[in-house]
């Protein structure tokens, strides 16, 4: 997935997966990017990706190391997708 990193938005993001994320896809996308459905993973990343940047950007400003933590950081979170007891709640 290679962005520019400054521009994807919350709005291209929803432009990206072209559907309004609400709490009944977000779970719909959890249980399947759980069983390995790649175009699963592909939405949730492209849906939370703008807000991860910023969070990340805020820990730290060398764009490096909020790279570095992205990728550390979804790797964690698809790797663990069945212990998420409230999956809509993902994004956190």
């Amino acid at each position: 997935f290679n962005y520019s990193l400054n521009y994807l938005t919350a709005d291209r993001a929803m432009d990206c997966i072209g559907e309004k994320m609400d709490k009944t896809r977000m779970i719909k996308y959890v249980e399947q990017a759980a069983t390995g459905d790649a175009k699963a993973i592909e939405t949730l990343y492209k849906y939370t990706y703008p807000g991860a940047y910023s969070f990340a950007g805020h820990l730290c400003a060398n764009e490096n190391d909020v790279e570095d933590i992205l990728q550390e950081s979804y790797i964690t979170a698809f790797s663990r997708l069945n212990t998420i007891r409230d999956r809509a709640a993902f994004p956190a």
